[in-house]
């Protein structure tokens, strides 16, 4: 695939040192290589978040609006950072300093460093895996009807998912100039993943996606002239979070569709309402919940206690960070959409939606290094997404 390096401008070099640090870490964490640095993550991300302080000291001076928006994101990555535990909330909490970082940098940059390195290190672990140089576990599961492989990496549904990343930073910064020869390598990468992780939701949103690039290339257009579609996407993270909450509330098993629908997406419908009977909510969160995935530690080692596990973003921002966190995280979310959405930058637009659509099933993308597109946070609501769109709306009124 021909994906030419960006430039970077000077006052742009500390940010991307800084960030491609953190993401070759963070990728790997959720692979068996995790096991040679696990006792330093948190010291090398704190190295990392030093490198940006850096960037902003640099910088010498912050508007009102920046340093407002320094104050909120970097107070939400300490509350993450307090409530959370272990390198993974770490991680989490991370993604609102560099999205305040980010918020003069043009995304298209950031997406394509985040393809080359992301799909080096997935290409990389997978190699590692298939070379016995890394043990590649695998597992059966839901009833002992699903062989899964985890091709290196501490659980199945990760290389899937970051590759499904990697797909749609592509479909925004190629557009309608996607190549074909591209998008079919992409595909047969993915059908590849799906064959040895099982990992059918994942794949579907990946086949959509590829299937949006191809419809760009073919009518040659970045969907700028929808109207009405768009607009009503613009609500899809309190959407699909109020869809999230209905279910942990009326899910039952002696509704048949329900019951059905439960089992497609592998009992995520119980395990979400049985956290929420079990944890309830608060204000600011549980820092104490345990929740036992079918995952691996970082020595490759898989709990022995019973599973119990939400994989619903949404809920579990709910009960770990609580009531205040998932109103700022949504409304951050739900700007981002109507900021792209008033640029009529809809291509933007749908990929925003597939990752929301994405957390009802998957919470490994509420991490930077599965989801780049929450680094968006920053640009919209303190950087250069919200001076271009005020600039804009100013030169019609004139």
């Amino acid at each position: 695939m021909k994906l030419s390096i960006p430039k970077i401008e000077k006052n742009e070099q500390i940010f991307f040192l800084s960030y491609i640090i953190f993401l070759f870490f963070s990728v790997l964490m959720h692979s068996m290589y995790y096991r040679w640095f696990v006792n330093y993550y948190k010291y090398i991300a704190a190295g990392c978040i030093a490198l940006l302080l850096l960037q902003e000291v640099a910088m010498k001076a912050l508007s009102v609006r920046a340093l407002l928006g320094a104050v909120t994101l970097y107070s939400v990555a300490m509350l993450l950072a307090f409530l959370g535990s272990g390198d993974l909330q770490t991680s989490f909490a991370c993604t609102f300093v560099y999205a305040f970082g980010a918020r003069n940098i043009d995304f298209k940059k950031i997406s394509r460093i985040t393809i080359m390195v992301t799909l080096t290190l997935v290409v990389f672990v997978i190699a590692s895996s298939m070379l016995g140089i890394i043990n590649n576990y695998q597992g059966v599961q839901s009833g002992g009807t699903r062989l899964r492989y985890f091709l290196g990496f501490r659980y199945a549904l990760n290389a899937p998912a970051m590759l499904l990343n990697v797909i749609m930073l592509y479909v925004f910064v190629k557009r309608d100039e996607g190549k074909y020869i591209e998008m079919t390598l992409f595909l047969i990468f993915a059908v590849v993943l799906y064959s040895y992780t099982d990992s059918r939701l994942t794949f579907g949103l990946s086949i959509i996606s590829l299937l949006i690039a191809a419809f760009c290339r073919k009518k040659k257009t970045d969907l700028s002239n929808l109207i009405l579609l768009p607009k009503l996407l613009t609500l899809i993270f309190p959407l699909c979070f109020a869809v999230s909450m209905w279910f942990a509330k009326h899910y039952s098993a002696s509704v048949s569709w329900m019951k059905q629908l439960n089992t497609i997406l592998g009992g995520r419908l119980r395990m979400g309402q049985s956290s929420i009977n079990l944890y309830g909510t608060s204000l600011f969160g549980n820092p104490d919940i345990k929740w036992i995935g079918a995952g691996l530690n970082a020595y490759g080692q898989q709990s022995t206690e019973t599973y119990f596990y939400v994989d619903n973003m949404y809920i579990q921002l709910l009960q770990r960070y609580g009531i205040l966190f998932m109103v700022l995280f949504l409304s951050l979310a739900t700007l981002v959409v109507v900021r792209c959405y008033k640029r009529k930058d809809n291509l933007l637009v749908f990929m925003l939606t597939i990752v929301a659509l994405h957390g009802l099933i998957d919470d490994g993308i509420i991490y930077v290094q599965m989801n780049t597109f929450w680094l968006l946070f920053g640009s919209v609501a303190f950087g250069y997404l919200k001076s271009t769109e005020t600039k804009e709306v100013k030169t019609e009124k004139i």
